[in-house]
């Protein structure tokens, strides 16, 4: 009996397919109209888009036209409704997850970045390469896209680790403390 009920719903989607993907644009369109581009997403708001958009499929699925096509399909106003009205209480609730927000690079981070990872890979291939085998231009040619890319991989990792920002805090404060020791050795020191 499923093999026969599975093989029913599979005729009937084939034969509905662009209802079906006419319902999903118009579902997804009703559930990104409630939200305004510039506010982030609440759950209220969440919520009352979910029902709008399952409002949308529920319609479109369960209009006359589409009950007719059924291969049993009811024949009184009352079968249509009830019909409706069971098919309303056992389609599941829509619970969808908030969006997850984590807060995103600028862009103004993310070119420099890029530029300063460029600069360092064009000049350390570049100067491998030079010395190596004589072709520093191949590898400004290489370095410049590689360091852009391992650099913005960088910024991007270190936004999600705690561990190793705190890591790059520590060596570019031993950095500068031991830059300051020297030069105050040197006795370039600013005095007071």
């Amino acid at each position: 009996m499923s093999i026969i009920l599975e093989e029913s719903i599979h005729a009937w989607m084939a034969t509905n397919q662009t209802l079906r993907e006419q319902t999903t644009e118009r579902a997804t369109e009703r559930f990104f109209a409630v939200f305004d581009h510039t506010e982030t997403a609440i759950q209220a708001r969440l919520d009352r888009a979910t029902t709008s958009a399952r409002d949308e499929v529920f319609a479109a699925l369960t209009a006359d036209a589409v009950l007719d096509s059924l291969p049993s399909a009811p024949t009184t106003a009352g079968a249509r409704e009830a019909l409706r009205s069971r098919w309303l209480s056992l389609n599941p609730a829509w619970d969808l997850p908030l969006p997850v927000t984590s807060p995103g690079l600028s862009s103004a981070r993310l070119a420099i970045a890029a530029a300063v990872g460029s600069l360092l890979g064009m000049t350390v291939l570049g100067g491998l390469l030079n010395l190596g085998l004589g072709v520093r231009g191949l590898g400004m040619l290489i370095g410049g896209p590689g360091g852009a890319a391992l650099a913005m991989y960088a910024v991007g990792r270190l936004t999600e680790s705690k561990a190793l920002r705190r890591m790059l805090k520590t060596l570019l404060g031993v950095a500068w403390t031991a830059d300051l020791l020297g030069a105050a050795s040197f006795g370039l020191a600013p005095r007071t």
